[in-house]
């Protein structure tokens, strides 16, 4: 039993700052620090969003897949964007602490951190709407979306301008680079049909540019590739004598 609770304890003091800066997000939302951009006259950006995805695609991707959209796919999607987006970064950090990988642990934490946190700043450097808002009267196919309240309710705690990068692409990412070596074989196939899925309902359900996704692949790879270089994670935590 005791050392149930010191592994709990560790778990708790070291799982807290992803729940917290995930409220974060929330707290943009509900402080209305949308008005910042506003009062700073920082540009909007969709306006180069659409020129990058029509010199690299001839338009949109949100545009082009709408050709695809059905009743099935839509309610696939919106299960993926909704839930996976959660589960997979969440879900990994509990596998590597039911496994006692802390080195893992803690450097997922990490990714997941940097992510988020560097991913907000370009919110407000970079100001991008999202085609489900700033080009809306450009699609002729409804979504056709089964949970239509659902819906609405997410998209009511939206940052107004979470778009570039998009991190319900650079999270999922992040996570799968992170823990790709530690994960069995069938875990792997899981982990990437999962990051695969939430990438694709990012542009399907209009919320995101093909030029928010690449830059949210390219954050993600660059966070990654950070973290990857410090030579032990372990180091790094902020309670050495529980690590011990």
């Amino acid at each position: 039993m005791p050392r149930r609770s010191e592994k709990t304890r560790w778990f708790l003091y070291e799982f807290w700052p992803v729940p917290a800066i995930l409220l974060g997000y929330l707290s943009m939302r509900i402080f209305r620090l949308e008005l910042a951009i506003e009062q700073f006259a920082i540009p909007q950006q969709d306006t180069l969003m659409i020129q990058l995805d029509q010199w690299l695609f001839g338009t949109t991707i949100p545009q082009l897949l709408q050709h695809h959209i059905s009743a099935t796919l839509t309610l696939l999607m919106e299960s993926a964007y909704l839930h996976f987006y959660y589960l997979l970064p969440i879900g990994s950090l509990i596998y590597l602490h039911l496994t006692d990988d802390r080195t893992t642990f803690l450097r997922l934490r990490q990714g997941i951190v940097f992510t988020l946190t560097g991913g907000f700043c370009f919110y407000f450097l970079l100001p991008v709407e999202g085609p489900i808002s700033f080009i809306a009267d450009q699609f002729v196919v409804p979504l056709t979306a089964s949970h239509e309240m659902v819906y609405d309710a997410v998209n009511s705690f939206r940052f107004a301008y979470d778009c570039f990068p998009s991190l319900h692409t650079a999270i999922p990412w992040v996570t799968l680079l992170l823990t790709w070596r530690r994960a069995n074989y069938p875990l792997r196939f899981i982990m990437l049909a999962m990051t695969l899925a939430i990438t694709a309902s990012t542009m399907y359900l209009r919320y995101h540019y093909g030029a928010d996704v690449i830059a949210g692949l390219i954050w993600a790879g660059a966070v990654s590739w950070a973290l990857s270089k410090r030579p032990d994670i372990m180091t790094f935590t902020t309670d050495k004598a529980i690590v011990s």
